[in-house]
């Protein structure tokens, strides 16, 4: 969670008409803050129509569309206006490959003592007369 985030909450919390009518103010707890922070947040967040509509004018493959709409989702959580989530999204999702792990060399294969058995006839290998 974010300051911003925390003060906004605490500022909701004692802002609470409910507390206006009595004249003992509780105490904000913990859990307060995290529930009004999750409601700030669900405010922020886009459906995923939404999603479409902010990334469709950035011509995104598909693995790149959907780096950015995670991405956009947690630029949004962090506190960040819509215009610059949907930017650093995008920002962050382009040219985002995963790379191919280098190839290790390969031993030579080791064949039987006698050589490669599969080039010889079977009597050649044991010895036997004809």
């Amino acid at each position: 969670m974010t300051v911003e985030d925390a003060k906004q909450a605490v500022v909701e919390f004692y802002g609470d008409p409910k507390w206006a009518e009595s004249n003992r103010r509780p105490w904000i707890m913990p859990a307060d803050i995290n529930a009004r922070v999750k409601r700030i947040r669900e405010t922020r967040s886009v459906d995923e129509s939404q999603m479409q509509q902010l990334l469709e004018p950035f011509n995104l493959n598909a693995d790149e569309s959907w780096l950015a709409r995670r991405k956009l989702l947690a630029n949004l959580r962090e506190g960040l206006s819509e215009e610059k989530a949907v930017q650093k999204a995008v920002k962050q999702s382009r040219g985002y490959q995963i790379e191919q792990a280098p190839s290790k060399p390969r031993k030579p294969k080791q064949y039987h003592f006698a050589g490669r058995l599969t080039n010889l006839p079977l009597n050649n290998v044991i010895g036997a007369k004809q």
